[in-house]
């Protein structure tokens, strides 16, 4: 028989020559894992730069469109629409809420949602000091990315000759999260 010396360097060699032939085998499937972590790394870097750079537009989205849940009821809808900045009146007693609708591009939600005002049915009259300043002030609405204005009927108050404008559709789009909730 056998020597016990000599079966453990035979065992030895054995497991040294099945070392030495899987040795190859071994280190591609490290240089695959290794190249496969790199390629992810890469990934994940470029993914990091897209994110930052969405930062700024975020942040002009944010600033472009007024929260839906500050919109919690008819004065705080008023209120963000500013008609006042504008230089405008409404008789806010009448102002109700007269449509909701989301807003789609493209048939695709955009995590935005219509909230239209009327002071008598789905109209808004508002009126102004003088006709320049009724100009002016519609000129400021039309220039929000916020409002979404229809159809305008110009007339004058038959009692006090104040120019009046009649705004079929007046609304205030805001930010909703993702369930389209406001």
């Amino acid at each position: 028989m056998l020597a016990n010396k000599t079966i453990s360097l035979i065992v030895g060699i054995a497991v040294a020559g099945a070392f030495i032939l899987l040795t190859p085998k071994s280190w591609s499937a490290l240089s695959e894992i290794q190249n496969r972590q790199i390629s992810a790394n890469l990934k994940l870097v470029e993914w990091k730069e897209a994110y930052h750079a969405l930062l700024p537009v975020n942040e002009r989205w944010n600033k472009a469109f007024p929260d839906g849940r500050e919109a919690k009821d008819i004065v705080s809808l008023y209120r963000l629409i500013d008609l006042e900045r504008h230089k405008l009146l409404a008789d806010v007693d009448k102002v109700g809420q007269s449509q909701s609708s989301e807003v789609l591009v493209n048939d695709v939600q955009v995590g935005l949602q219509r909230l239209c005002v009327g002071s008598e049915g789905g109209v808004m009259i508002v009126s102004a000091g003088s006709i320049k300043e009724l100009r002016k002030g519609l000129r400021g609405l039309a220039g929000r990315h916020d409002i979404d204005m229809g159809e305008m009927i110009f007339n004058f108050d038959e009692e006090t000759s104040k120019p009046l404008i009649s705004i079929n559709g007046l609304c205030l789009k805001v930010r909703v999260d993702g369930e389209g909730e406001v």
